[in-house]
């Protein structure tokens, strides 16, 4: 099944469906989130003229699996997640070049409690609380902030509570209010750095914060 929206559209529920695409605006609030998949999402595209927004809901949950998620446009939201990906869910590319902002005191921009096999940005995620969260235990495979790519945070640009992130290329920027990349009990493989990290409350020897590393050891 295919679906394309081109112009308004409120509260989207998929329980069977293999490609969406929107240049127009999906929008909701206060009952149920924008856009939620309980089923699989081959391609669900926001291109960009393309607004998802949700009002005091989340834009997008995803309690299954979505295999490509494409944004070039704006995805939104005041409620906590602008993208919610939820425990034993799976998003396997996640590729923005467009905006995915929160706007919520402690909100964040992705949160991840299940699997995203890639992460791909060129542009902006920002977040109150932090742009991407992860508190999951599935391990990351491939993290790139791009050239032009920018994720920030009121409080952290990155967050990863636990789990693991494989492989972290950073081009861009990574800026938050305390630590540009704050590790509390995950683990990253690998990180490739020749952007920017920028911890804007603390000195630069705490611009990425490992809990459990002393404080002289940090980078």
């Amino acid at each position: 099944m295919s679906q394309s929206y081109g112009s308004t559209c409120t509260d989207l529920w998929i329980s069977s469906t293999g490609f969406i695409s929107n240049s127009g605006e999906i929008s909701n609030s206060f009952f149920d989130d924008t856009i939620v998949n309980q089923s699989t999402i081959t391609n669900l595209t926001n291109t960009q003229t393309g607004r998802i927004t949700g009002l005091g809901v989340n834009a997008i949950s995803n309690f299954s699996l979505i295999v490509d998620l494409t944004n070039a446009g704006e995805i939104s939201s005041d409620n906590s997640y602008s993208i919610y990906n939820a425990t034993n869910s799976s998003i396997a590319t996640l590729n923005n070049s467009g905006f995915i902002t929160n706007s919520n005191g402690s909100g964040y921009g992705i949160m991840n409690f299940g699997s995203i096999g890639s992460l791909l940005n060129s542009n902006t995620i920002s977040g109150s609380g932090a742009g991407m969260r992860s508190d999951s235990g599935d391990a990351l495979a491939t993290f790139n902030n791009q050239v032009g790519g920018s994720i920030t945070g009121g409080q952290y640009g990155v967050e990863l509570n636990m789990g693991e992130i494989t492989n972290f290329t950073n081009d861009g920027s990574i800026t938050g209010g305390s630590d540009g990349i704050f590790i509390s009990s995950g683990t990253i493989s690998s990180l490739n750095n020749s952007g920017a990290i920028t911890g804007t409350a603390r000195a630069a020897s705490c611009l990425i914060e490992s809990e459990g590393i002393p404080e002289s050891d940090r980078f």
